[in-house]
């Protein structure tokens, strides 16, 4: 098992500039995701770390030993890639054991390895069958084995459930969050999917234009977003941000209505000053008596929860409720605003001023 650190890493392509000065440490046996859209420089770090990238700057440690320039195959890093990139010519255990192969190992010993791997990874049935004669969910299992059989220091894991369908994609998500609990071992995720990363993941670090932009807990992530990229980027769905202002009176307005806030709070803000208001679907309360009258024009029936997308002339929302609301679209409906679950961003700078975890520790 081994810890990682990045340490002011850079790496253009020419002009382009895919990771900009990142500074990054991941602990040993610590499962952490990177995290955001396409583009945004998390494969190219992951890309890094294996050593098929080189940085064009700065340096990359394993447990203190500068790794930056040693060759891919001797830093004993096992990495899944999204198209499984399995050998079509070969059955499933001469593709698991085939890197055990290339080093030379006793056959007895390749043979106990491939065979624990297919014990914990449920393929003991398959081990004699071809890729072309397995399901996607096999395929990525057999693509999984063939890393762990090498024990690895650290596992590098791009996108490895992107090709698979969206039930069996939550099936494997939570098998491979059992086996890494089992195996207890370093490991780094690239994903766009926010579920997988939140389910996951014991820190999340969420990149943007090649800026590492926050690394905390998923739940940190989730309720201290260190920005509104962060904040609108994960959550499902999305946040919503109004521009808000503070009265003379200490009152917060948005969207014609006013809000109260701790005077903790206050001490952050300015009277007369713009900010960006968001509001997650979960604070805010469909309820006869609420501040807001709203026009309902969507409603997603999600199963255990109602996806209500809301608007006036002042902006729209986006409100969740049980299944036994009645609305529906064309209704006139009352929203409660929770001052304790609001956000507050610069509107320049788009950093965070307030966040539920400031407000509730007050």
């Amino acid at each position: 098992m081994a810890g990682l650190i990045l340490s002011n890493v850079w790496k253009k392509f020419g002009s382009v500039v895919a990771v900009e000065a990142l500074d990054l440490e991941i602990r040993d046996r610590e499962f952490v995701s990177f995290l955001g859209p396409s583009g945004c420089g998390k494969t190219t770090t992951l890309n890094m770390i294996a050593g098929l990238e080189t940085p064009s700057e700065g340096q990359i440690l394993m447990d203190g030993l500068d790794v930056t320039k040693v060759p891919p195959r001797l830093r004993n890093f096992a990495m899944v890639f999204q198209g499984y990139a399995l050998y079509p010519h070969m059955t499933v255990a001469d593709n698991i054991g085939f890197a055990l192969r290339v080093r030379n190992l006793d056959k007895a010993e390749i043979a106990k390895r491939v065979a624990d791997a297919a014990e914990r990874l449920e393929l003991k049935e398959v081990l004699h069958r071809y890729p072309r004669q397995l399901s996607g969910g096999q395929r990525q299992r057999v693509a999984l084995g063939r890393a762990f059989v090498r024990d690895p220091h650290v596992f590098l894991l791009d996108e490895p459930l992107s090709n698979l369908d969206a039930v069996l994609r939550v099936q494997t998500r939570v098998e491979l969050k059992r086996l890494f609990a089992d195996l207890d071992t370093t490991a780094v995720y690239v994903t766009h999917d926010q579920a997988e990363a939140m389910t996951m993941s014991d820190r999340i670090a969420v990149f943007r234009h090649g800026v590492l932009q926050q690394f905390a807990s998923p739940l940190d992530i989730y309720r201290n977003p260190a920005n509104r990229f962060v904040a609108t980027f994960v959550g499902s769905p999305p946040m919503s941000v109004v521009e808000a202002t503070l009265g003379d009176d200490n009152q917060l307005r948005a969207f014609g209505t006013s809000l109260a806030l701790p005077e903790t709070v206050l001490g952050k803000l300015k009277v007369g000053k713009s900010y960006d208001l968001g509001l997650r679907a979960e604070d805010l309360v469909l309820a006869p008596d609420g501040q807001l009258k709203m026009r309902v024009d969507l409603v997603e029936h999600l199963g255990a929860q109602t996806i209500v997308h809301l608007s006036s002339s002042q902006g729209r929302l986006i409100a969740q409720s049980s299944p036994t609301e009645p609305a529906k679209a064309g209704d006139m409906v009352g929203i409660r605003l929770d001052p304790a679950g609001l956000y507050l961003f610069d509107r320049q700078s788009g950093a965070a001023i307030v966040t539920p975890g400031l407000i509730r520790q007050n």
